[in-house]
């Protein structure tokens, strides 16, 4: 279950993270592996979140969420031996599912809250320029 692989898989997911704003798809796919050895979960967390914040396409998203529920519920050769009992495949079926969908809705939480954020400042904007043209409408009547 460790070993070298373990920790080279790891060790690159870690690394990956450093990249992620400019590269989040080659990055999230970079920590699927060091997620399916059990080790790391945050690495591959951290590149969704990334992915749901920055990226306007629902079907990307959707697919990387499905991925992340995928490679954390799948029980890998290399992980051992897997219960089937109906109380350890719903721990995994929950862990996997938070796994995926906290830091998507987190993601994209943070990006409805840019955009607001943005039109809010356009409203602003807007109320100035209109407010400053009836001054000037006052001072011209």
């Amino acid at each position: 279950m460790g070993g070298p692989h373990a920790l080279a898989a790891a060790s690159v997911a870690a690394g990956a993270l450093a990249l992620r704003r400019r590269l989040p798809l080659p990055v999230f796919t970079a920590t699927l592996p060091a997620l399916s050895l059990g080790y790391i979960w945050l690495a591959p967390m951290a590149a969704l979140y990334t992915i749901a914040a920055g990226d306007r396409r629902r079907r990307v998203v959707a697919a990387c969420t499905a991925a992340v529920a995928f490679v954390s519920f799948y029980p890998w050769p290399w992980l051992g031996h897997v219960s089937w009992q109906p109380a350890a495949t719903v721990l995994a079926v929950l862990l996997s599912a938070l796994l995926a969908t906290a830091p998507t809705a987190l993601g994209l939480l943070a990006q409805s809250r840019r955009e607001l954020t943005a039109r809010l400042a356009e409203l602003a904007a807007g109320r100035e320029r209109e407010r400053r043209l009836a001054a000037e409408q006052a001072v011209v009547r």
